[in-house]
């Protein structure tokens, strides 16, 4: 159970994975703020960021960026005074600080995405470690010079680390609107397998999906349609998940996930919410069989060892491209959260099942071309 301390007010500081988190409710919206890793020094800290987060609501002055209260914690501070002006350190230096500085608290994915990003950026400078008023959103551009994400990703790093009301920052924010949005941005429609379209694919994978890291994707597939799990939850499955009471499988236990950065994969403790579920199973269908066959595999560490980038970019896209094209695996999470509403199962039930909320399930998981094929009753 994580610790909680009361602060000042409603603000309670609170011990997450060692760090000292503040957390408070603004007009019915939960916010934190990290102040630094647990410990004696952090809770006078978080009392003082607590003291002036209460009286800014207080007086109405309170800063809903969270900007002025980031500013007193090391954890947002990449340098000395927190220099704004680029009198100070280079920008390279600053990056560093800053991914030294979030270690304790970022998730060994998005240490590897930002040390990654920072070589990127360090390869466009050529290792020069520039000021930041010398540099402008027109010059970093010029220089990074890479895919529209890697541009997006970057500079959204720069803007955090100088700081979000920074000129450049600014300069930043306005220049990226320009930029190519991505698909799921754009047109964040749920992209479900119709009932054809599901037999085709099952047959598809069946007939020519039959040995090898071949039958472990045709595996991968069926678990994705049996429980709606996120890629990189089936990815990060283990024998041992596949959990057996009174000798009957009873339930699968997600609890982490994988995801590649630079080509490797690279295990994360919980979902991508930071949370692990139990999907319950039934012992008399399709997804026990499944789980009995995974299970079989205890000699392995991991039930799924084929590389993720290359089955979707070349297995997946033969097998599915000629039925549905442009799909992702992702439409296999649409599929089964779309047939279950359509089943009559409660959007809050499918939430705890699939780590998501109602909400999220009829905004981007609910297709609604499927729920036509549900008549009303009369």
């Amino acid at each position: 159970m994580a610790k909680k301390r009361r602060a000042h007010g409603g603000i309670h500081a609170t011990k997450r994975r060692g760090q000292c988190v503040l957390r408070w409710t603004y007009q019915g919206r939960e916010r934190t703020l990290s102040v630094g890793p647990w410990g004696d020094s952090s809770s006078l800290l978080a009392q003082r960021i607590a003291a002036r987060i209460a009286t800014d609501i207080a007086v109405g002055d309170y800063d809903d960026t969270l900007m002025a209260y980031k500013v007193m914690s090391p954890v947002y501070r990449v340098h000395g005074d927190a220099k704004s002006d680029g009198d100070g350190d280079g920008l390279l230096t600053m990056l560093n600080a800053y991914l030294e500085a979030n270690r304790g608290r970022w998730k060994e994915n998005t240490i590897e995405k930002n040390r990654l990003l920072i070589r990127l950026i360090e390869d466009s400078l050529n290792g020069s470690d520039m000021r930041v008023e010398q540099l402008s959103y027109s010059i970093l551009f010029s220089l990074l010079g890479q895919r529209t994400r890697q541009i997006r990703d970057c500079m959204a790093l720069i803007a955090r680390v100088i700081g979000l009301t920074h000129p450049l920052s600014l300069e930043i924010k306005e220049g990226m609107k320009s930029l190519a949005k991505p698909k799921w941005v754009v047109d964040p429609k749920p992209n479900a397998f119709s009932p054809d379209e599901k037999r085709w694919l099952l047959n598809a994978i069946e007939s020519e999906w039959t040995e090898g890291k071949l039958l472990q994707m045709a595996k991968f597939v069926r678990l994705m349609l049996l429980t709606g799990c996120r890629p990189s939850e089936a990815l990060g499955l283990f024998p041992s998940d596949f959990v057996v009471e009174g000798g009957e499988m009873r339930f699968i236990h997600f609890q982490r996930n994988v995801s590649y950065r630079g080509g490797k994969p690279i295990f994360n403790q919980g979902s991508k919410n930071n949370k692990t579920r139990k999907f319950p199973i039934d012992p008399s269908g399709q997804l026990a069989q499944l789980a009995k066959q995974l299970k079989s595999q205890e000699s392995q560490s991991f039930c799924f060892g084929f590389n993720y980038h290359n089955f979707r970019q070349r297995e997946w896209k033969r097998i599915v491209s000629p039925i549905k094209k442009g799909a992702t695996p992702y439409a296999l999470r649409d599929t089964f959260i779309t047939e279950q509403v359509i089943k009559g199962v409660s959007p809050s039930i499918i939430a705890l099942w699939c780590d998501t909320s109602p909400t999220v399930i009829q905004k981007h998981y609910l297709d609604p071309n499927r729920a036509l094929s549900v008549l009303p009753h009369e």
